[in-house]
């Protein structure tokens, strides 16, 4: 079982690299928010899905009757049609190159033989030349050409994508951890409860992940993470007020747990399309390709970091310092994020700044060509 479970995580993996790497090279440069947030509809949809469609046969009398081996029916289908779906899938670079090598063999259908022969010499010593020093040119590459993982790596904005990933997916694992015995101890709830606690905090993702993804397409990824980030840290210090087992305490418990996690829902996106951005631009800047993939591999390695040590921390400091100290820790982490978000979240501050000086010179122009 545990050999078993261990293939599992690591195929999950694989999947959800190759997954995010494809939607990226779908949607393009243009709509990488939109493309993110479709992601995430689908990931906080087999979250919620998942347990409540394992959890019918957990039904009085189904399990015994079904058996053990049946709980695996279904997950066997999925991956059925999973397979024959992926089997499906044409590439855009596949699909290019199609296009491509049909527009050639036409092209050179209809030039025949208004093509230059290679055997005028004229030609060949030119080309001999222009090989000489492309090959010149192909060792004169750079540090980053040569080893565009590295460029990836040191990129200040993929840097910072990461880390804020790790911290998103760290809290949340947090909180997973303690809030079912916090909530179970002060208002005496029972498993149900704290299950439908966690379902409506994942059901926001699927109404508005589109949403948010459009918003970052439209804004940039400045905005969107900063306010993620800072209405998250207002409602993880906040929740070190409830504290007594009386209605108004469950209300605002539920209502300050479900306002963080849709704040932070804003910055899971936006980290995930600054991953696919900055990695492209790696690979236009250094004429290389593949490294939307390597992106999106250091993102589940960052993501991963963040699952393991969440739980650590979260249960430390409420062995240490009680919810209250839990609390306030994680929302000091979100505010300690966000002078890196400012400065390097879709090029920071500075590039908002250009950028809006851009937008009124080109309305100066405008109004004054008038």
């Amino acid at each position: 079982m545990a050999l078993a479970r261990g293939f599992q995580g690591f195929s999950s993996a694989a999947i959800l690299v190759v997954g995010m790497a494809l939607i990226k090279d779908a949607v393009g440069k243009e709509r990488t928010g939109e493309g993110m947030g479709y992601s995430t509809v689908a990931i906080q949809s087999g979250l919620i899905l998942g347990p409540s469609v394992g959890g019918i046969l957990d039904l009085p009398g189904r399990y015994d009757k079904a058996g053990y081996e049946a709980v695996f029916i279904l997950p066997a289908v999925l991956l059925a049609i999973d397979i024959f779906l992926r089997l499906m899938i044409i590439e855009n670079g596949a699909a290019e190159a199609f296009d491509e090598r049909a527009i050639n063999a036409e092209n050179s259908d209809s030039v025949g033989d208004s093509l230059v022969r290679p055997s005028d010499p004229d030609l060949t010593e030119r080309t001999a030349l222009l090989g000489s020093r492309n090959h010149e040119q192909s060792n004169r590459k750079t540090l980053w050409q040569r080893f565009p993982v590295l460029r990836l790596i040191t990129h200040s904005r993929m840097v910072t994508a990461l880390l804020v990933a790790a911290l998103d997916v760290a809290i949340f694992s947090a909180l997973e951890t303690t809030i079912p015995l916090f909530v179970m101890r002060l208002f005496d709830w029972t498993p149900t409860k704290t299950g439908i606690l966690f379902l409506a905090t994942c059901t926001p993702g699927i109404i508005l992940g589109y949403t948010v993804g459009k918003s970052i397409d439209r804004s940039g990824s400045l905005l969107p993470a900063a306010g993620g980030i800072t209405i998250a840290a207002t409602c993880l210090i906040a929740q070190r007020i409830v504290h007594e087992n009386t209605l108004r305490d469950e209300i605002i418990l539920v209502a300050l747990f479900t306002a963080s996690n849709i704040s932070m829902l804003f910055v899971n996106i936006t980290m995930s399309a600054e991953i696919g951005l900055v990695a492209q631009e790696v690979d236009e800047e250094t004429g290389g390709g593949g490294m939307v993939g390597k992106g999106y591999a250091l993102n589940m390695m960052a993501c991963s970091g963040g699952q393991l040590l969440g739980p650590l921390i979260g249960g430390f400091m409420v062995e240490k310092t009680g919810w209250a100290g839990m609390t306030l820790l994680l929302g000091a982490l979100c505010l300690a994020a966000l002078p890196g978000i400012l400065l390097f979240a879709g090029g920071g501050i500075i590039a908002l700044h250009r950028k809006s000086l851009d937008a009124k010179g080109a309305e100066n122009f405008s109004g004054g060509g008038k």
